[in-house]
């Protein structure tokens, strides 16, 4: 059977069953504690767990108010605060859990977009590099031969990862400094 994808097509549905595949991975590597987790944080995010929240606590208060029923916990409801702030306590924890686990996730694609940024940077280099010799072979002159010798070097990832931090230093000090003396009182003449 003959495919009648077009080969840029092919090249995205490989990709996207890749990323699938990958998903599905992490997914089963997941332990069972961080699958409960993950249920629950899927549960309390829904509108719908707010308005279940919000029916509970007025049924508790205006069954407790004492109007209709004898109140099992009075004003100023102290079971009620009770439960409510534990029930915090375990939404917040496991909010937090969620948090984590989406930060790991994140670091990873992270980490997979540098390694893409690096080997295209390699191979752009290359390329270059490529075409820089063909251009000679051929006798063509660039009237840009700076710009493409520094194109034809390599770039050390931990010599830019440098050159940035010196750089974001750099702004954060001037722009510190700035404040500074906007701060200060004019000089007097």
């Amino acid at each position: 059977m003959k495919s009648t994808q077009k080969p840029l097509d092919q090249v995205v549905h490989r990709n996207i069953r890749a990323l699938l595949e990958v998903r599905r991975r992490e997914e089963a590597a997941l332990g069972p504690q961080q699958r409960i987790a993950r249920s629950i944080g899927r549960v309390v995010s829904r509108i719908t767990f707010v308005y279940i929240n919000c029916g509970i606590v007025l049924f508790w208060v205006v069954y407790n108010s004492g109007f209709y029923f004898e109140p099992f916990d009075p004003y100023p409801y102290h079971i009620l605060s009770l439960l409510l702030a534990f029930g915090a306590i375990l939404l917040t924890s496991f909010v937090l859990l969620a948090q984590d686990h989406l930060d790991k996730l994140s670091e990873k694609r992270a980490d997979l977009d540098v390694q893409i940024s690096l080997l295209t940077e390699q191979e752009l280099t290359r390329l270059i590099q490529l075409t820089d010799l063909i251009a000679q072979r051929l006798q063509v002159s660039s009237d840009q031969v700076d710009q493409l010798e520094q194109m034809k070097g390599e770039i050390e990832p931990e010599t830019l990862l440098h050159q940035i931090e010196d750089e974001t230093l750099n702004f954060e000090d001037e722009s510190t400094d700035t404040k500074k003396s906007d701060r200060l009182p004019p000089k007097a003449v």
